[in-house]
Formats: structure tokens, sequence, C-alpha cells
């Protein structure tokens, strides 16, 4: 059962009532709130919406049909909610004065690695002219032949999937993006969810940019997944209310309103593996529509193959960051041949511009620990 990660932030005194009721009716409306509860329509309504960004209902298709109940059992829902697991960003509470001078000191902060097991390090690129002159919401990728940097913004790279074989290290890729992106991303502009059922991106907890504690149970993910596809869904509605057809436009006229959001769920298998049809569905409807609303996914995988990750949700993810493979078929329909060959800490990106072979960045756990620690205490 998916559990919650997010609750209201000045819930209504009957919400746990609520979620009792549709629960035990397996279906939700305003007319069932207003006649279960005794209240009137308005009060009903905004119950429904509750309910919603907390994850117990799916979004509506905007007809009058009951919503979809996405819970099954209020007590285990409530008894969460009660633990704390819940989102703590509020739009409401946004406040731009929160990090007035979030800026973290790379030159100072970012060593030089005592061991380097690859050809170029965080230390290059954050230290390279074009990491200080690249967007607060982008990140380093490689380095080419000649020496240039490689760096995108989420806005363009939209979704990424990082593959490689057990042994390729692929997940220290995650550690670069998310270092590079704590440098220069305030909490305002950028929240996280991080997913991982093998705990390597526990050295985030704590930061002020996550959304809910890092997750390292499937349950959660899903939960996760449901409450993004929701928030998706809330987006766009509200881009509709205020005559913009996306993210950028929305943000022009309210600059801080919303921050973008990033989920980085490393080893995806593991959650697809749990839930395969759910997790499949969420996906491919998240990765459709999340780029205009301002949301961005990354994963990891050791298969890229149809038979481990659909080719639904590959077709859905423009741009794909190979490592080592023993056979490029486990690289998936992409047919990339070159990965067999790749030495540590080379890559293959793969995006329509066709294939490009870099020199990936090493970043190590004391780098990743001293950002961390900073990111989390620059404003404290």
């Amino acid at each position: 059962m998916a559990v919650p990660i997010f609750t209201p932030g000045e819930p209504d005194p009957l919400f746990s009532a609520a979620v009792k009721e549709v629960c035990r009716f397996d279906r939700a409306s305003s007319s069932l709130l207003q006649r279960r509860l005794q209240i009137g329509y308005a009060r009903a309504a905004r119950l429904i919406d509750d309910l919603e960004m907390a994850g117990v209902l799916g979004p509506s298709d905007e007809t009058s049909r009951a919503r979809v109940v996405l819970i099954k059992s209020a007590s285990e829902f409530l008894e969460k909610v009660e633990k704390g697991l819940k989102l703590k960003y509020k739009e409401e509470s946004v406040n731009t004065e929160t990090y007035p001078n979030y800026k973290i000191p790379k030159i100072t902060l970012i060593k030089k690695s005592k061991e380097n097991p690859w050809k170029k390090s965080i230390y290059e690129a954050v230290n390279h002219p074009t990491f200080e002159k690249a967007g607060d919401l982008s990140f380093p990728l490689g380095f080419t032949e000649k020496g240039e940097m490689v760096i995108k913004k989420l806005i363009e790279i939209q979704h990424l999937v990082i593959g490689g074989n057990a042994m390729s290290q692929k997940e220290i890729m995650l550690d670069t993006i998310l270092t590079s992106l704590l440098l220069k991303a305030t909490p305002l502009n950028l929240k996280l969810i991080l997913a991982d059922r093998r705990m390597y991106l526990n050295y985030y907890d704590n930061l002020p940019h996550l959304l809910t504690p890092v997750i390292n149970n499937p349950d959660y993910t899903i939960s996760a997944l449901e409450w993004i596809l929701s928030e998706q869904d809330r987006r766009i509605k509200m881009f509709a209310q205020a005559q913009k057809r996306d993210f950028a436009g929305y943000s022009e006229i309210f600059p801080h309103k919303l921050p973008r959001v990033l989920v980085v769920i490393s080893y995806i298998e593991d959650v697809i593996f749990y839930s395969p049809v759910q997790v499949e569905d969420l996906l491919t409807r998240i990765l459709q529509f999340a780029p205009t609303t301002g949301i961005h996914v990354i994963f990891t995988t050791n298969l890229l193959s149809t038979s481990a990750v659909s080719s639904n949700i590959q077709s859905e993810i423009p741009s794909k960051l190979f490592f080592r493979y023993v056979s490029y078929t486990d690289a998936g329909p992409q047919k990339v041949k070159e990965v067999e060959s790749l030495a540590k800490g080379e890559t293959i990106f793969v995006s329509e511009d066709g294939p490009q072979k870099l020199d990936a960045i090493y970043t190590s756990e004391e780098n990743v620990k001293a950002v961390v620690k900073a990111a989390t205490t620059v404003n404290s």
C-alpha cells in the first residue's frame, strides 16, 4: 500500500474523518462528503482538494464521476501521517527572503580528491569557466576529448536516465549532478525528492531542498510519484487560470511562487519490480507532461532493455547517459555498441543530437559531505 508523504499544512479538523469515509466507500466526491460529514459544498470541495494533495485521491478527470481512491487503509494512512511522513513544501509559505545569500563558496569548499579513479573530477568541473557561466539549474555531464566541458540545464535535458552495469560506478554521476545543483540552486528555486532503496543517497538527508526525507522504501516512492502526478495536474490548472501554457510563462508573472522539482530515483528497477503496472502507469504519465510543469526525473538502472524498463517509459526520456555494459543489448533499443568498450569513468551521452563520448566527472564522498553540510547551514 502506498503511504503518504504529504499532508496539508493546516488540515481541516474533518480531514481524518474524510479519509475514513472515502476508504469505506472506495470512492470520493463532494456530495459523498456532504452527506456523510453533514457539511456544506464549499467545505466538502476543499476537503476533496486536500485529499488529492495528500495522495489519497487521484486527480479529477473533469467529469462528474467519483474520484479514484489511491490508498487501501485509512488507519495505516493516518498512522503514517502522525509519524510525520509529510512534504515540507507548502506554496503559501514560500518566502523570497528565506535564503537571500544562498551561495556555497565552491572554490574553498571543493577539494582535490586524494584518489581519483576517473580522469576528471568535480574539482576541475566547478572551477571550469563554463560552470560559473551556466545557470543555477544546470550540471556538468563530462569532458570531451578536446577538454571542453559539456554542461546541461534541467529545462533542456527534461529527464535523464543513467545506465550501466553493477560495476560501472554510475551512481557517482548522481553525486556529481546533485552536488553541482546544490552549489548554486537555492531551496526557493529547486526542490528535491530522492528515492534510493539501497541507501546510497542518504548522505543528502536534512537538506533544505528536500520535500521529504530520503526515501528508502518502494511504498513511499510510489506515494511520492502519486503526489508528483497530482502536483503536476494542479500546476497545469494554475497555468490555465493564469492564461499561461507552461512553467516558464507562469514564472514570468509569478516569480518564486513555484520551484522546479527534481525527482531522483536510484535503481528504478527496484521500484518497478515492486509494483510494475502501477509504477509504469505513474512514470509514463509524469514523464509526458512534467517538463512543462517544472518537474524533472532522473533515475539510474542496471539494465535498459525493455524487459527491465518498458519502451513506454524509455520513449518519454530524451536524454540517456551510458556507462559500461558487458553487452550493448543491455543498453536497450538504442543499440550503442560502444558501451562494451568503455573504460571506468567513461560515458556516452545520447540525446536528440546523437551519441557523444565523454569523460565523466568523479565526486568523492568527502566533497559530497562538505557540500551537503554547507547547503544545510548556509542560511542558519
